[in-house]
């Protein structure tokens, strides 16, 4: 017996073994475009493209929220490149009239954005102007990734982007005077280092000019170059220019009597104790030129950016855009759900005190509809009305009441999904109406008399709320709702459970 038991173990393990090489080299063999030790991306890696119609006769401009990098076209049918003089603006345009299928084109921004997007020919497009930052506030995504934000350029290393843009807009808002030795005035027109800073290698670089004059100051140019100190006589003079890789609130002109402060980021660089740094300030057309002498100390003992005092607001924003330029989903929220300023219409029906299906038993239902305007953190206002219709045994026949009320009530959202489908509120209400009993009529057929009056009720309602998304206008319900209301002759507390839909109607 143990010999058979062995025997058919060992068999089951070979079937098992050959079903398992089978499936195998099934599905390698069955995969036509990836063989071998190959993976297939996943779907959720796609930098989904936005559609675009394009013409021959007419020319479709995309502006961006920052320059542009680069572009590529997916065939020849179109062309495209940057507007003359401006540096986020393309133009796409149709070299094909009526070119059939569609094809595409890629953007890059200086900001380290990828933009995709497919393109069809129409003879009359539905845009001309496209807003991209429009789209980017306001994009209805499903699940995967229309921008991303990290792409990196040669120029700033192994630095991302959006990252030395946020730095430079946390140290132009702080405004700090971490440096007092280093300025420049001459001419009406002070000139002056306020800070420099490191993180990551890269140096950033805040200035400020101030023009006391009533003329207008028109900056060619600013310039930073690492020069000897001293110079012998009849010796060249040999400099090394550093071009600033980014800027925030660079400001061509200056008005008279006012001030622009501007942050530069530059590259990693030290310098000798026998060189200095200049930082030229050139005014266009004139000459009320500005020159700062920076020492090698100044450059070493640059503020860390770790330690800066930066505001508990702008950390959090810090944190929360580099997240989204390390993650793939994290812009996955749909744009136009919970807005403030949102209005929707609902209509609502259920049980109460408890689900009783059949007429024979305590029957109790409610019906109601509801306006709401949703405000900042999306909580929302709600206002509405309900109607409870009740039967109560009484000898033979069965009694109804009825109730008529009206709402007006807050509801707080505290918890939701990442992807924005699912809502969990709570809701505190105030209800204020009338109950009547037997619709008025307290004669019964038996010459018995009703002794429960009409009457005014008041009170208010803890409701329980769940939303989920069915289509980006149309919300399911699901609702659990304990109502306390004095003046009843049925009772204070009702609890009620229903289903419904709302309508986002803007």
């Amino acid at each position: 017996m143990k010999q058979i038991f062995v025997m058919c173990a060992l068999l089951l393990g070979v079937c098992a073994a050959n079903a398992q090489e089978t499936d195998t080299v099934k599905y390698a063999a069955g995969n036509d475009l990836y063989r071998g030790i190959t993976r297939k991306l996943p779907y959720r890696q796609m930098v989904t493209p936005y559609g675009v119609e394009v013409t021959f006769a007419k020319t479709v401009h995309i502006i961006f929220p920052s320059a542009v990098r680069y572009v590529d076209l997916g065939s020849n049918h179109i062309i495209a490149g940057k507007a003359d003089g401006a540096e986020n603006v393309i133009r796409v345009k149709a070299t094909t009239e009526g070119f059939p299928g569609e094809t595409n084109f890629s953007v890059i921004c200086e900001d380290g954005s990828f933009y995709s997007f497919n393109a069809k020919y129409a003879r009359e497009p539905e845009m001309l102007n496209i807003e991209m930052k429009d789209f980017l506030e306001n994009e209805d995504t499903s699940d995967f990734s229309h921008t991303r934000m990290n792409i990196y350029f040669r120029e700033l290393g192994n630095e991302s982007p959006l990252l030395v843009k946020l730095i430079m807009q946390s140290i132009y808002k702080n405004n700090d005077r971490k440096v007092r030795h280093l300025g420049s005035k001459r001419f009406g027109i002070q000139f002056l280092i306020k800070g420099i800073y490191t993180y990551n290698g890269m140096l950033y670089v805040h200035t400020q000019t101030k023009n006391s004059s009533n003329v207008p100051f028109d900056t060619d140019f600013i310039k930073f170059k690492i020069v000897d100190k001293k110079v012998p006589k009849r010796t060249a003079i040999q400099e090394t220019v550093l071009d600033a890789v980014r800027s925030y609130n660079e400001v061509i002109e200056i008005a008279g009597k006012s001030t622009v402060r501007t942050v530069y980021a530059l590259p990693k660089f030290t310098i000798p104790d026998d060189k200095l740094l200049l930082v030229e300030l050139y005014e266009k057309n004139g000459g009320r030129h500005q020159t700062i002498r920076v020492e090698n100390a100044d450059i070493v003992n640059a503020e860390v950016i770790n330690e800066l005092k930066i505001k508990e607001g702008m950390k959090k924003h810090i944190f929360i855009m580099t997240l989204f330029a390390l993650c793939l989903n994290l812009k996955q929220a749909h744009a136009q759900r919970y807005l403030p300023g949102m209005k929707a219409l609902q209509v609502t029906a259920g049980m109460a005190d408890g689900v009783h299906w059949n007429s024979d038993t305590d029957f109790a239902c409610h019906f109601g509809a509801a306006y709401s305007v949703y405000t900042k953190n999306a909580n929302r206002w709600v206002i509405g009305g309900e109607y409870l219709h009740k039967k109560y045994d009484c000898k033979d026949r069965r009694i109804p009441v009825e109730q008529f009320a009206a709402e007006g009530g807050y509801y707080l959202k505290f918890l939701s999904d990442r992807r924005k489908t699912f809502f969990l509120s709570l809701g505190l209400s105030a209800l204020a109406g009338y109950e009547t009993s037997n619709r008025g009529d307290k004669l019964l057929p038996d010459g018995a008399t009703l002794l429960d009056k009409d009457c005014f009720i008041y009170g208010g309602a803890l409701t329980l709320e769940l939303e989920t998304y069915l289509t980006d206008r149309v919300v399911l319900l699901i609702n659990a709702r304990e109502r306390m209301l004095f003046g009843s002759d049925i009772g204070k507390f009702h609890t009620q459970v229903g289903m419904g839909l709302k309508f986002i109607i803007n």
